[in-house]
């Protein structure tokens, strides 16, 4: 294959498997060397000339595709497809290759380690005792027979599901189709009933302009004072400023994002709650969903899926 490929990924372009993988296909392909995430300029002058991309968390849009006149294929490493303009791509005849449930174990397990830990408040007692030289035990929460919200029940939605299958919780699903759900501790239901009822709820939807901002104030309303809230989707389907004032006023409650609104986030006024949690978008950061991601994505310049279809999606 003569076709140049650029492939914008930090973690794919460190990878020497997923590396030699495409060079065997792909002999004049590059790699984001930079060690971080590329700015649109940096992007458009490092893959000006490719024919083909693959990326990762990229906006990529026409004003960015004007300058790539060469591009014909893009491919996705991940399975969120917010940052794509998909209406822009058929426009300009540029195919797609992507396929979903890539990363689901490895999310669903980040949103588990979440929901465990913070219910035993491990993270607490770490910080008890390493900083403030504590021995001191104090009453936490099991997961067994919790009643758990999950908002889009999709691949990792699903996957999330069967990873609490052994602690007997109740489990709400709010989603735009209709599941196809086990046993009489399972239900579909509306978003007020979740928010209502829930004690832990984990959010697994795509961002589109649906729902950005899908949780905010007025529904806060609805929740328990105890709730434990997390979003290893995407931010912004959250309102952080909503999510900031609901933690000030019910100590009681918690939240953990793995995703913000506007990333790196590196200063953030949640940041000064001790009922928050966080991480640096890591929930497809394991080897293994690496691996799955990448050799899915070199897939994904040869076999291209119908746009059309993904509008949903994006």
């Amino acid at each position: 294959m003569n076709n140049k490929v650029f492939v914008t990924s930090r973690s794919f372009s460190e990878n020497d498997f997923l590396r030699k993988k495409l060079l065997s296909k792909y002999p004049r392909s590059k790699f984001n060397e930079t060690g971080k995430r590329l700015k649109t300029s940096e992007l458009i002058s490092l893959a000006q000339y490719s024919d083909k991309l693959i990326i990762a968390l990229d906006k990529i849009d026409i004003k960015t595709l004007s300058y790539l006149p060469n591009l014909k294929v893009i491919s996705k490493y991940g399975v969120g497809l917010d940052n794509i303009n998909l209406k822009d791509l058929e426009k300009l005849k540029i195919r797609l290759g992507w396929k979903r449930g890539q990363n689901s174990r490895a999310v669903s397990e980040l949103v588990m380690g979440y929901i465990l830990a913070i219910s035993r408040d491990l993270f607490n007692y770490q910080n008890s005792m390493k900083k403030l030289s504590l021995f001191k035990q104090f009453p936490s929460n099991e997961l067994t027979h919790k009643k758990i919200g999950i908002v889009g029940c999709g691949s990792i939605g699903s996957d999330l599901i069967k990873l609490l299958s052994p602690y007997k919780c109740q489990i709400f699903v709010n989603d735009i189709r209709k599941i196809n759900l086990r046993g009489n501790l399972q239900k579909q239901c509306s978003l007020n009933t979740l928010l209502e009822k829930s004690d832990i709820i984990s959010i697994h939807t795509p961002l589109t302009s649906k729902t950005f901002n899908l949780i905010n104030k007025d529904n806060f309303q609805l929740c328990k004072k105890n709730l434990l809230i997390i979003n290893c989707a995407r931010g912004g389907i959250i309102n952080e400023s909503d999510l900031n004032n609901f933690l000030k006023k019910n100590k009681n409650s918690a939240a953990a994002l793995d995703v913000f609104e506007k990333e790196p986030a590196l200063k953030h006024k949640l940041f000064k709650n001790k009922n928050f949690y966080c991480s640096p978008h890591v929930g497809g950061s394991t080897y293994q969903s690496i691996i799955n991601m990448g050799l899915s994505a070199i897939e994904g310049l040869d076999e291209h899926i119908n746009i059309k279809k993904l509008y949903k999606y994006g």
